[in-house]
């Protein structure tokens, strides 16, 4: 909790993002406030499925739009999470079902509606961006490709010398251990 020119802020911390709530007066309870923020980020958590920083700079109407359900005025009004996300669930699943706003300003439906459905697509909570940051974060790294050495100009004999050695290496182990 911090005092900072008549305002009471409180923040907490989720991992590489801080989330901080700025009050005025006396009368609020902090620890109410580091409720509702932990109450966001449950929220935010199950909508975009392990949020993070790059699921909010991409997705940032969606996100204000949840803090929308919870805050009216100040205040706060709901703190379910089934609640809260039931109207983006309605809006995802009715911007799917009727597309005929889009067909009358575009000549070719089909072409208007396969670019709609393929915004759509990018615009799902699992994006490129995300599972690759997440991997990283987590320390999770790709193999890397293995260099093919070009066999050009080398002698066959050599060649299939190599391919036997590592097509029976294991069976030559185990007759040796015999």
């Amino acid at each position: 909790f911090l005092e900072f020119r008549g305002y009471r802020i409180t923040y907490r911390r989720y991992a590489s993002l801080f989330f901080i709530v700025g009050t005025d007066g006396e009368e609020e309870n902090e620890l109410g406030m580091l409720e509702f923020i932990h109450t966001l980020v449950e929220t935010l958590d199950k909508y975009f499925e392990s949020v993070c920083e790059l699921d909010i700079m991409f997705n940032l109407e969606k996100a204000h739009f949840i803090l929308d359900e919870m805050v009216m005025n100040g205040m706060v009004v709901e703190t379910n999470k089934t609640n809260i996300l039931r109207p983006m669930a309605l809006l995802a699943r009715e911007s799917g079902k009727d597309e005929s706003i889009f067909k009358t300003f575009n000549s070719n439906p089909t072409a208007s509606n396969s670019a709609l459905n393929k915004k759509m697509v990018k615009s799902k909570n699992t994006c490129h961006h995300n599972n690759s940051a997440k991997a990283f974060r987590r320390g999770i790294k790709k193999a890397k490709k293995q260099k093919t050495v070009s066999t050009k100009g080398m002698d066959p004999k050599f060649l299939r010398n190599q391919r036997f050695a590592k097509k029976y290496n294991g069976a030559k182990r185990v007759h040796a251990e015999e």
